[in-house]
């Protein structure tokens, strides 16, 4: 019995092992039979057939955002170069490369292939083929090759990423949707089969993006900050409209850009976000029930707790705002009135409240980067901990997360994922995803995110939002300024600032969130009423014109949408001539079977002139004369 199954096994082992063999045999001489062209053809060749077309980057609207090009790289079979001086001669008047280092790589190389320059343009392409049609280059070729352009260049350009020399992605959605936009073929696919790519629309609108990069760009050449982030989104969808990221990237030199270009600081970099989060905080201590919209603190200038210590912690407040309740200390931006605010709360209910907003964890937006901001664990809080959080320090938000909390005011407690991709189209036109709205959780009461838009909307009209309003639309505004914590020392610096601005409108049903985060002002101010709200306004009366958003003292006419057109009634000759002044041909003709007239007819289009005039008595035989001009 076991001599069997030995000698079952032994067949077993040498069937697979066989069937394997043939496996790499059958593999290597497709690839030497079949795939080999020429000893000169370049594995990028290779590869770019293997590949296929990558797919198009859109925006929500169809306009394109990136696209594939077929570009030329030159290469060169060292084997078959006879004159090395000349041929780098050549190229280097020609690519405009430095000659001696052509001969130098050239010389040396240790291979038999090598590339001269990937992805050359077409002027280049031209000069270059005139020496190749003379055959004064032996070895070298140019290669048909797969490039991506980006029209708008520096427009939306975190967003986009960015495809590399060998067009696979390297940031942005170009990365997180390479497999979508340039799928990988199959190990049998063939090497003359071709693999199309999927089309990747985003939620961006390219209006709307050129609008906020437009003025961010101004506020950039303004205040002349470190960094300008402004996010435009949809309140109701969680879609992102407009994305500017200030330094931005020229996505057709995405190489040569320094690393602090390229960061994609909307996501990836964390900082505190100062009195912006007042209104997740004070909206945390209403729904916990600590506080409620008649809750008076008094504010003296500054908040102070006693300790354990000789010394009680004070904080100071920017102002001395007296009796504060809510509503006020999002008005004023009453740090003091926040502080004492918090107290109402235990740590953990505080934190857990926070942590409901999604602060503390990324937001799961497709862009590669992406920070957790910083709120440590409620255990590991001092006893300043909570007041000066409630007020916007000792936490790292990042500018997505803000705007991702702030959709709770705008949904009814509920908080949405915020989408930078609406739908993925393949290549002959299906739909292979479509994403909608979707909502995350419920974080507060109703009652609640609509008393919060209430208070903001009176700091846009008596507090620190006041530059941020628009004409006819009510704004649901928090300004904020924050202090940069100076590594060096420990301490927040007196010279480094965040100034910031979140807007919600229409308040009454918020349809847009607007957040915009000034790093480093150098030029002005530095205080979030001064530079970030006009900035805010700026963007949103754009938006509002653009979208067609109704403002109060407009004229608003209903309109069922369809015209009802009434066919003319059959003209018909009576006792008199009528009126003939604007009548076509077409209604003229049944007069012209009447036998009691002669009707003479001139020109084209409508009749201008009739004779004789109307209301004349008709008489047999009359003849009537119309002029159509």
């Amino acid at each position: 019995m076991k001599k069997n199954t030995f000698g079952t096994r032994k067949k077993i082992f040498l069937i697979s092992t066989s069937l394997i063999v043939l496996f790499i045999i059958f593999n290597y001489m497709s690839i030497m039979l079949f795939r080999s062209e020429s000893s000169q053809e370049s594995a990028s060749a290779r590869i770019n057939r293997a590949t296929g077309e990558r797919g198009p980057i859109l925006d929500r609207n169809g306009r394109i955002l990136a696209i594939q090009t077929r570009l030329q790289s030159v290469t060169a079979w060292i084997p078959s170069i006879r004159d090395v001086e000349k041929t780098a001669f050549i190229l280097s008047e020609a690519l405009d490369m430095d000659k001696n280092q052509l001969i130098r790589d050239i010389s040396s190389r240790p291979g038999r292939f090598m590339y001269i320059r990937r992805q050359i343009s077409n002027t280049e392409a031209e000069r270059l083929r005139v020496h190749l049609d003379a055959r004064e280059l032996p070895g070298i070729r140019l290669e048909p090759e797969y490039g991506r352009v980006y029209p708008g260049k520096n427009i939306a350009s975190h967003i986009i990423g960015y495809a590399g020399i060998d067009n696979v992605g390297l940031a942005g959605i170009e990365y997180t949707f390479n497999n979508v936009l340039s799928p990988a073929p199959s190990l049998f696919s063939g090497r003359r089969r071709n693999v199309y790519g999927s089309q990747v629309f985003l939620t961006i609108d390219l209006n709307i993006q050129h609008f906020a990069h437009q003025a961010a760009s101004e506020a950039f050449e303004r205040y002349a900050p470190e960094m300008i982030i402004l996010i435009v989104a949809e309140a109701k969808t969680g879609e992102i409209l407009g994305y500017v990221s200030i330094p931005e990237i020229d996505l057709s030199n995405f190489a040569s850009a320094p690393a602090s270009s390229r960061r994609n600081h909307p996501v990836a970099t964390a900082f505190e976000p100062g009195s912006v989060f007042k209104v997740f905080s004070i909206a945390s201590l209403l729904e916990l029930g600590g506080i409620n919209e008649r809750t008076l603190f008094r504010c003296n200038g500054f908040f102070e707790i006693s300790t354990d210590l000789l010394n009680p912690i004070r904080i100071r407040c920017l102002g001395h705002h007296g009796n504060v309740n809510a509503e006020r200390i999002i008005a004023d931006s009453c740090n003091a009135g926040a502080a004492y605010a918090s107290l109402t709360a235990s740590d953990a209910m505080f934190y857990q409240m926070l942590r409901l907003f999604g602060f503390g964890e990324p937001t799961g937006i497709p862009l590669a980067g992406e920070t957790r901001g910083i709120l440590r664990n409620h255990r590991a809080w001092s006893v300043r901990s909570k007041p000066t959080i409630a007020m916007g320090q000792e936490i790292s938000v990042s500018a997505m997360q803000v705007v991702r909390a702030a959709t709770v005011f705008a949904n009814n407690g509920v908080m949405l994922q915020p989408r930078i991709v609406s739908k993925i189209i393949s290549h002959d036109g299906r739909t292979i995803e479509r994403t909608t709205r979707e909502p995350i959780r419920q974080v507060i009461s109703p009652q609640t995110a609509g008393a919060v838009l209430d208070m903001m909307s009176m700091a846009a009209i008596d507090g620190t939002g006041r530059r941020a309003s628009v004409r006819g639309i009510t704004m649901a505004v928090k300004t904020g300024t924050s202090q940069i914590l100076d590594m060096a020392t420990g301490r927040y610096s007196e010279t480094d600032f965040i100034a910031s601005c979140l807007a919600l409108f229409p308040a009454e049903d918020p349809k847009i969130i607007i957040y915009t985060a000034i790093y480093r002002p150098t030029r002005v101010s530095h205080f979030g009423g001064v530079i970030a709200a006009p900035l805010v306004a700026e963007v949103a009366e754009q938006v509002i014109s653009y979208l067609g958003i109704p403002r109060r003292g407009d004229t608003i006419i209903d309109h069922p949408g369809r015209i009802v057109v009434t066919q003319p009634e059959t003209l018909v000759l009576g006792r008199y001539i009528p009126d003939f002044s604007g009548m076509s041909k077409r209604q003229i003709l049944p007069i012209l079977g009447d036998q009691r007239v002669r009707v003479l007819i001139n020109g084209e289009g409508w009749v201008s002139r009739q004779s004789p005039a109307p209301g004349t008595e008709i008489r047999d035989g009359m003849t009537i004369e119309l002029l159509f001009q």
